[in-house]
């Protein structure tokens, strides 16, 4: 399988962003939230888990 380019530019780009945040999950969304303000719509959403937990609970 030929690697896409476009994969990892993307890759690139997230491993560029991590290592600016000291690879610290907290600081990196906080940065993408920095950012988010900038535009109209949200770029990083919420947690949704217990959103999923509920669909699962039903099923039970």
């Amino acid at each position: 399988m030929n690697p896409d380019p476009i994969v990892k530019e993307v890759r690139e780009a997230g491993a560029k962003l991590a290592a600016e945040a000291g690879y610290n999950v907290h600081r990196f969304f906080e940065r993408l939230r920095e950012v988010q303000k900038k535009y109209a719509k949200p770029l990083v959403q919420g947690p949704v888990a217990g959103k999923y937990r509920a669909k699962r609970a039903h099923r039970a």
